[in-house]
């Protein structure tokens, strides 16, 4: 009796697992090449989507969803940020450990930036007006000055498990360089030295949490 009340319970909650979550698949859209996925970004004010794929950025109209070109010619694509205020948008090329620099309007590239080994993750920070590209193969990051594309700094990196504040910052990697930085769940927060060093963060805080 009990084994059969305890298989009613488990497909009961199988059944409410399978149950419809309101999402359904509208339209499927076919992308030209060939190779792997990774990020998706979004332009909201182009209304743009940004895929990589392989060896190029697809590059679709966010509304229609019809492709509206492609940033070709690139290896072992991962991340794209963008720094509308500049025109500039960024690709992380892990094959070439470089940072592909591309222009929003034509979709050019412009430049292309050496950074650390095989760069994943990449991100753009209005309030510092930088780039950071995240080297998976090297522990570091790399930031990258959006008004010249210049390298600023090459930072080591180090996995730790904290939490700070009201509990938000659980997993989080410390950035050494000229100012210390702790980053967590794709929320980053800029702090002074003093504070890190006193464990505290409080007022010291430059640019608050930011989420991308």
């Amino acid at each position: 009796m009990k084994i059969g009340l305890m298989l009613a319970g488990i497909l009961g909650l199988l059944s409410l697992g399978a149950s419809p979550s309101g999402y359904q698949v509208s339209k499927k859209v076919p992308l030209p090449g060939t190779g792997g996925w990774d990020y998706l970004t979004v332009d909201e004010n182009a209304r743009r989507l940004y895929v990589s794929h392989a060896t190029q950025v697809v590059v679709l109209n966010a509304d229609t969803l019809e492709v509206v070109g492609t940033i070709p010619d690139l290896a072992g694509v991962h991340g794209i940020a963008l720094a509308s205020e500049f025109g500039r948008g960024y690709i992380t090329c892990g094959q070439t450990d470089s940072v592909a620099v591309f222009d929003l309007r034509t979709l050019k590239k412009t430049a292309e930036v050496k950074v650390g080994k095989k760069p994943d993750a990449i991100v753009y920070d209005p309030a510092t007006k930088q780039v950071f590209a995240m080297n998976g193969d090297s522990d570091s990051s790399t930031a990258i000055n959006a008004a010249d594309n210049k390298v600023l700094e090459d930072s080591s990196t180090r996995w730790w498990s904290g939490v700070y504040g009201r509990g938000w910052q659980r997993k989080c990697f410390r950035q050494f360089g000229r100012q210390k930085r702790v980053a967590a769940d794709r929320c980053e927060i800029v702090a002074s030295k003093r504070s890190l060093a006193s464990g505290a963060l409080r007022s010291s805080l430059q640019h608050g949490i930011r989420r991308g």
